[in-house]
């Protein structure tokens, strides 16, 4: 069972009801993790973003994957020269 939320941009956003960290964008939408990938700061602090979320399939059980400092600027310079 899950549950159907509407946002401001009528995209219909839907939220799995046993793992709330789950969304899909639409009824048939492909599912994923917004925690698949854990950035971090050189520093050492730790976050989330728009570019964590990591494709699904069911059944699953996500883990999320910590990316190190070095690693969270490869992928982000990656992303960036898109």
């Amino acid at each position: 069972m899950v549950l159907i939320f509407i946002s401001t941009l009528t995209v219909i956003l839907i939220k799995n009801k046993r793992l709330t960290s789950v969304f899909k964008n639409g009824k048939n939408g492909k599912a994923y993790f917004i925690q698949g990938l854990i950035f971090t700061e050189e520093d050492g602090c730790t976050y989330t973003n728009i570019n964590s979320h990591v494709y699904v399939d069911f059944p699953c059980i996500p883990k999320s994957k910590v990316l190190n400092a070095e690693e969270t600027k490869e992928f982000l310079s990656k992303i960036e020269d898109k």
